[in-house]
Order: C-alpha cells, then sequence, then structure tokens
C-alpha cells in the first residue's frame, strides 16, 4: 500500500463514507489537477465530475485564478474582519453592491452592505437573522 494512503486510512475521516468500508481497500491518492481532470500518483486520469465537492467550479490550475492568487498572497493571505477591514473585500463588496443597485437613477440601492461567508453553515444561519432582523425593523417588533 502506498505510505500515504497508510496515513489516510490512519489519520483521517472521510465525509459520507462508512469508515469501516473505507479502510477494506487502498484509496485512490490524487496528486495533481488541471481543469476538469484530476491525476493520481500513477498517472491515471479521472474526470472531477463536481468539481471537488463544487469548491473548484473554474477548474484546477486555472491560469487567471492562479495568478490572482499568486498577487494576493505576495501582500497577505487572510485577515480578520473581526475589527479590520481590507482591500480585496471592500472592492468586492462595492462592486457587488453596484452591479444589485437598479440602473434607474430615481431609485436608491436596496443592498447598500455585503457579508462574506466561508461555508454554507454560517451563510445560512446569517441570511436568517437578517430576514428576521429585517422583519422586525419593517414590522416595528421590538428588539426582545
Amino acid at each position: 500500500m502506498h505510505p500515504l494512503a497508510k496515513l489516510d486510512h490512519a489519520h483521517v475521516w472521510h465525509p459520507f463514507t462508512q469508515m469501516r468500508d473505507w479502510l477494506k481497500r487502498e484509496p485512490i491518492i490524487i496528486t495533481s489537477g488541471k481543469g476538469a481532470v484530476l491525476r493520481d500518483f500513477r498517472g491515471k486520469e479521472y474526470l472531477d465530475a463536481n468539481s471537488s465537492i463544487w469548491t473548484n467550479l473554474h477548474g484546477h490550475q486555472h491560469p487567471k485564478l492562479n495568478a490572482a492568487i499568486a498577487r494576493q498572497l505576495k501582500k497577505i493571505a487572510h485577515s480578520s474582519a473581526l475589527g479590520f477591514a481590507n482591500e480585496p473585500a471592500s472592492l468586492l463588496a462595492a462592486e457587488l453592491v453596484k452591479l444589485a443597485t437598479p440602473h434607474t437613477a430615481h431609485r436608491t440601492p436596496r443592498l447598500t452592505k455585503v457579508f462574506f461567508s466561508d461555508d454554507g453553515s454560517t451563510a445560512l444561519e446569517v441570511a436568517l437573522k437578517l430576514a428576521y432582523e429585517f422583519t422586525r425593523r419593517t414590522r416595528g417588533w421590538s428588539s426582545r
């Protein structure tokens, strides 16, 4: 068995997987990808038909995305939004608000703020809280 497969069996708990069954076979060890193709350590290719669980919608090693990531990493990889602002988030938020603003001059924008989330659970939680807050304010409910 490949050394990485041994490490995987010893230390990785896979989602949506019966681990008892998983441990009975040698896993496919993916080592690279390009576009919609994944490649294992033997060079065998696989179609990444679900975009690696919907996280690589533009494929692997996309030149424009790789270049943008490399440019950003030369500045900073991540900065918390807890008490800080940062250039990429501020610029993207302004662009999203602009895109959501009606093109007619007499209408005020309905969307003025953007909340960035890194996962579906947080996005859903915030959407529910925002919907509740909107309803509370527009219907005159007390804050308690």
